[in-house]
């Protein structure tokens, strides 16, 4: 997916900062297991599982606000091709949250998913958004889906449409 690298330390701190203001903007594409809704809002705080363990959960209590757009684009071979938009930055944000609605991203054993047909969280950074930080163009990026995540759409395991 798409990463963004700063030239210089000046450069990198403004990067910094444009991205703590959300003004810098990433569209990700997962694919889940599942049909899943068409659209929704995931607005459900994240917190650590337990103390020095990498796992997040879903934490009304102990948890920071996490608040998560999707869309679903296509539903194939019992998988849905979702696209997300975050609101919030959490450690694992759209991990936690597909799962925590009962779509786990495939290949995200962590969460869930089954590893069966990929080998890693089907999961990627598509399209990033940004002014550039010093002509203030307008910058639009964008990468095409890993051939890994499309071939899981593509498998004939029962098809169904939208």
């Amino acid at each position: 997916g798409l990463i963004l690298v700063a030239k210089n330390q000046l450069i990198g701190a403004r990067l910094t900062d444009m991205a703590r203001s959300r003004e810098i903007r990433k569209t990700y594409f997962a694919v889940c297991e599942g049909k899943t809704p068409p659209s929704g809002e995931i607005d459900a705080p994240i917190a650590r599982a337990r103390a020095g363990n990498i796992a997040r959960c879903v934490d009304f209590i102990k948890g920071d606000r996490a608040l998560t757009h999707f869309e679903r684009l296509s539903y194939s071979g019992g998988h849905s091709l979702v696209r997300l938009q975050l609101l919030t930055g959490r450690t694992h944000q759209i991990r936690v949250h597909m799962s925590s609605i009962g779509y786990p991203l495939a290949g995200d054993a962590l969460y869930g998913g089954s590893c069966a047909h990929i080998s890693r969280q089907a999961l990627h950074a598509g399209e990033l958004s940004l002014t550039h930080p010093v002509t203030g163009q307008a910058l639009h990026f964008r990468a095409e889906l890993p051939e890994d995540m499309a071939r899981l759409l593509a498998a004939p395991r029962g098809t169904d449409s939208i």
